[in-house]
């Protein structure tokens, strides 16, 4: 009768060490994501900011080397244009590769609200 007493607490504590260690790995898992998003959005929108600047860099060299204005404008477009759909099949891939189980952690769907959700990434970290 004892011994399967002792067996009975024998599988009691290995389920619940199991389960306590699923709980746990599961909770490192999510903030190890999470911060390795917010981490991916934040160098996305440096990388956004300098590809601005080189920009406007680009179109005080076009306006210096004689092009006119209707030019600079038209190449401004082009790249607004260019720049926010390369952002948008970035953000789109990085949704696409998320696990399954993680997607919900992710609060963007677009580079629209992947900006939104920057912004309060950055406001979190200036606290």
């Amino acid at each position: 009768m004892e011994f399967i007493l002792y067996g009975l607490f024998f599988i009691t504590g290995w389920l619940l060490h199991a389960t306590y260690t699923y709980v746990i790995a599961l909770g490192s898992s999510v903030v190890i994501y999470q911060k390795g998003i917010e981490d991916c959005l934040m160098l996305l929108a440096h990388i956004y900011e300098k590809y601005v600047t080189l920009q406007e860099g680009c179109y005080k060299m076009m306006r210096i080397n004689g092009c006119t204005q209707e030019e600079i404008d038209t190449h401004r477009k082009l790249d607004k244009i260019h720049l926010e759909n390369s952002m948008e099949v970035i953000i789109g891939n990085m949704i696409a590769v998320a696990p399954v189980r993680f997607r919900n952690l992710l609060n963007f769907k677009d580079w629209k609200s992947a900006n939104i959700e920057i912004t309060k990434i950055m406001i979190n970290q200036s606290k």
